[in-house]
């Protein structure tokens, strides 16, 4: 089976009572928080909200005995090998699964980033069981009920993607919301950009690529404009067909994000 991944990795919504986990933040973007899974606690593990299944660290996985089954993932735009499996117990704050039908794959690389050897990528096949919001200044998670912040836009009704309608310089897009992305990305294959005049430019996010180029536009995204936007421009398809790019988040905000699956919506301030 296929499994679709990007990265640079049982509540019921809205009436529950928020409640909270603090977070460590990276480079300006990577949220590092303490999960457990499969009845060890403790672990570290990053929030990615371009992630559509969670991540365990292969080691981890071995170490737990998870059987473990040859798989293929796409990383950004490029297919890996992986390994499908099922991690169980998997607890983020209130939020929890009995199982989680993910992927180990080895997350070493992210120890620069994150100075630590991270566990697990959170993805939305957790997340999405609950809304929730991201204070980057207070470097807190609030999950249950959540704010309806200065700018909104309507999330596409999709479990597996955080997705949004946009324009760039005109054009219409749709972009997934990447918390493990620093910046926009946009896919020239699938939107046959023009790119004279882009100079160069290095990619930040969970899965780094040098392959890009960058160029000043104006983004239009749901109430909030931005004009001399910066952005990464990839050479190539997307690997999934249900978006044209990605949307760090850090690039709408420099304070909160809420994500409000229940009302399809996201916002922010």
């Amino acid at each position: 089976m296929r499994r679709l991944v990007t990265l640079i990795l049982l509540l019921a919504m809205g009436t529950a009572a928020a409640q909270t986990v603090p977070f460590k933040l990276y480079d300006g973007y990577l949220i590092r928080v303490q999960c457990s899974a499969a009845g060890r606690p403790n672990l570290t593990a990053v929030i990615d909200t371009g992630v559509s299944e969670t991540v365990i660290d292969l080691s981890l996985a071995k170490r737990l005995g998870l059987q473990l089954r040859s798989d293929k993932a796409v990383f950004v735009n490029k297919e890996a090998l992986v390994w499908a499996v099922t991690i169980p117990q998997v607890e983020l704050g209130p939020v929890a699964a009995d199982s989680l039908d993910g992927i180990a794959a080895n997350l070493s690389t992210l120890k620069g980033k994150l100075g630590v050897h991270p566990d697990l990528l959170i993805g939305m096949d957790l997340l999405h069981r609950s809304n929730f919001e991201i204070d980057y200044k207070a470097r807190v998670l609030t999950f249950g009920t959540v704010p309806v912040l200065g700018h909104q836009a309507k999330l596409s009704p999709n479990e597996r993607f955080a997705i949004v309608d946009s324009t760039i310089s005109g054009r219409a897009v749709r972009l997934q919301v990447d918390t493990g992305l620093n910046g926009i990305l946009l896919y020239t294959k699938r939107l046959a950009f023009n790119d004279r005049g882009l100079a160069g430019a290095h990619l930040m996010g969970v899965s780094e690529t040098s392959a890009v180029q960058a160029a000043d536009a104006e983004v239009r995204i749901g109430s909030w404009r931005s004009r001399g936007t910066a952005i990464s421009v990839l050479d190539t398809d997307p690997a999934a067909g249900y978006f044209d790019g990605l949307l760090g988040a850090r690039a709408l905000t420099s304070r909160r994000i809420a994500f409000d699956f229940r009302n399809e919506m996201v916002s922010w301030d």
